[in-house]
């Protein structure tokens, strides 16, 4: 049993949305076919994988250093003990030789979509759906028939108003879908705030300056830190508050209702807009903050009570502890979003999940990001709180199966050995000619 060939092809994604921070008219993402030598049906298993969405393609780092490590290896030592299925933590170690400590992101993605790869092998090996496999690995057995999803859309595009914002609310409504994401923080700041809020409109007490870091962030933690709204009055609402309530006459509930800004806030920014959404009690206020400034994080959970939603953007176990550690997040009601595929894979992701439940985590907190086939298997694998999806956008590379159907906000988990990626024709069949390439 060994793994015979694994091939990569840079795919753009061929889209016109943007965020508060970019658009996507120059994204690429990595397809990745895992090729073995045990047959089924004829034919030798392939797995398949992409790097989610959001980070370019990364071909050059498999060919040069993981694709080599893991075809030179010696194939029984990427073998599972009953020598009928391979090991995708032998896998992982293989392609972590001679890596130094850090640095995870020039990796994680590389590494993870490769990972990702070999489960879907794995499984269809095994001959059931991922997300069996990983319930009886991860979660003691718990096989779960059907996942919660929300929407992320509310995407930023030339002509798009209030009216076609709730035009798309109400499709995905129609579609069954009960909770809804929208961005904010890409659209133009009223007349009275402006588009240069400063820090003199946040007076701090007893604040460290904006550039305290993360070793700082336990002792800022501790501090009270009190964003009033600058001199003359409560600072007037973002147009994108305009956009919250447009949302919210359709959606009909806050707790059906999610904002993201994408991590594109400086610190007067994002302690504005917290106070600015705080009386909405949304679902949860989505990367208000730089992802790696825990500190800044810190202060917006203290003045901002509703939950908080991060994490996409960070790629290790390490990272993520860091997160929890000096972020000021709680436990009792934030939500952590980690990129599988993006972060190493689903190995380790379950070394991140162990962490967490020391530091007082539950599954339930968890959101990984990507609306895909593969967020949706690890899902349901691990038994996690719910699976973003991303309708109508990012073409081949957004959604599910052909056939797969959202009632009343939640998604049937198919039967599909694998991943389930040859239920979605137009992605399968990039995959297979990828599989299929001399």
């Amino acid at each position: 049993m060994k793994i015979t060939a694994i091939r990569e092809a840079a795919i753009p994604i061929n889209s016109t949305l943007r965020n508060a921070v970019f658009d996507f008219s120059e994204m690429t993402t990595s397809v990745v076919a895992v090729i073995t030598d045990v047959m089924r049906e004829g034919r030798p298993v392939a797995g398949f994988a992409f790097n989610s969405t959001g980070r370019y393609a990364c071909g050059a780092q498999m060919r040069e250093r993981f694709i080599p490590r893991i075809l030179k290896a010696d194939p029984k030592s990427l073998v599972d003990a009953s020598g009928e299925n391979f090991d995708p933590e032998k896998i992982l170690a293989c392609m972590m030789q001679r890596e130094k400590p850090g640095g995870h992101t020039e990796r994680s993605v590389a590494i993870g979509t490769i990972e990702v790869a070999c489960w879907d092998a794995v499984a269809k090996i095994a001959g059931k759906p991922l997300h069996a496999v990983l319930a009886e690995r991860y979660n003691g057995g718990r096989v779960q028939d059907k996942v919660q999803c929300y929407v992320g859309g509310g995407w930023y595009e030339p002509g798009k108003g209030l009216k076609e914002l709730q035009d798309e609310i109400r499709a995905r409504l129609d579609q069954d879908y009960t909770t809804m994401k929208i961005k904010v923080g890409g659209a133009p700041a009223s007349s009275k705030q402006g588009s240069r809020l400063r820090d003199a409109n946040v007076r701090e007490s007893g604040a460290a300056p904006p550039s305290a870091g993360v070793a700082s962030a336990s002792r800022v933690t501790s501090r009270k830190r009190v964003p009033v709204p600058p001199s003359g009055g409560a600072p007037a609402p973002p147009e994108d508050v305009k956009r919250v309530e447009a949302a919210l006459e359709i959606v009909g509930s806050s707790d059906r209702l999610a904002v993201d800004a994408n991590a594109g806030f400086d610190r007067a920014r994002a302690l504005s807009y917290a106070l600015a959404l705080k009386p909405y009690k949304l679902r949860w206020f989505e990367e208000p903050t730089d992802p790696l400034d825990f500190a800044l994080l810190a202060d917006v959970a203290s003045v901002y009570d509703s939950p908080i939603g991060t994490g996409e953007n960070l790629f290790s176990t390490q990272d993520v502890e860091n997160l929890v550690r000096f972020s000021g997040l709680r436990a009792d009601r934030d939500i952590i979003q980690i990129d599988v595929p993006q972060s190493y894979g689903i190995v380790q992701f379950s070394r991140t999940l162990e962490m967490l439940k020391r530091h007082g985590w539950e599954r339930h907190s968890i959101f990984p990001h990507g609306g895909n086939q593969m967020t949706l298997a690890i899902v349901g694998g691990f038994g996690l709180g719910g699976c973003e999806a991303y309708p109508g956008v990012f073409g081949i590379f957004a959604g599910f199966a052909d056939d797969a159907k959202v009632e009343n906000g939640y998604l049937t988990l198919p039967e599909r050995p694998g991943i389930g990626f040859e239920a979605q024709n137009a992605l399968y069949a990039v995959m297979r000619d990828l599989a299929a390439a001399a």
